[in-house]
């Protein structure tokens, strides 16, 4: 019975789908610190469970789950504090783990989806502007971004209670710019 949505300036609002009245509002810049990309927010909202999870980036926490119903701060993760871009999170479970995956113009990263707290992080310099989306499959995480810049596939694994995410490889066939690519069966598709 709810709508949720994103402005580019990143307000983060919930509003009655009947009504359309708004429920409640969160500003990415004024409420958790982030700052706006240089093309203004862009990611879509992650709904999962009882959370709506979104990335303000910054020095306060890159990644904030605020509780659907009323938009009150769940969790903040203050580990990972990577300025926002335009790539949209993604859930996956690892081993067990629940949690949330951010690629931004630093490096990919994983966060508990009950704590917020950073589980993992790899180093992936992105160029002007990184948008496409993460997959995850079995232990394995893809991302892309254009600007030259290529893609990526890291191994993610759980020894004990860490994580580490090791890089398979970096190539530059697929740099996708804007849009994502998609896995069907055992094949990712995209464009360059």
């Amino acid at each position: 019975d709810a709508v949720y949505a994103l402005s580019q300036f990143g307000d983060a609002v919930c509003f009655d789908a009947a009504t359309g009245q708004e429920r409640w509002r969160k500003s990415l810049t004024k409420d958790f610190g982030g700052s706006v990309p240089d093309w203004n927010y862009s990611e879509s909202l992650l709904l999962d469970g009882d959370q709506v999870v979104c990335t303000p980036g910054g020095a306060r926490g890159a990644i904030v789950a605020l509780r659907k119903r009323d938009g009150a701060v769940l969790w903040q993760c203050q580990e990972f504090t990577d300025p926002a871009h335009h790539s949209s999170l993604v859930a996956a479970t690892i081993d067990g783990v629940p949690q949330y995956v951010q690629l931004t113009a630093k490096s990919v990263a994983g966060v508990d989806a009950k704590t917020g707290a950073l589980l993992w992080q790899a180093k992936r310099a992105g160029q002007t502007a990184v948008v496409p989306t993460p997959i995850y499959a079995d232990h394995h995480l893809y991302v892309t971004s254009g600007y030259g810049v290529g893609c990526n596939l890291f191994e993610i694994r759980k020894t004990g209670d860490a994580f580490t995410a090791s890089q398979v490889y970096a190539k530059k066939e697929v740099a996708n710019h804007h849009g994502g690519v998609i896995k069907v069966g055992d094949h990712v598709y995209g464009h360059s």
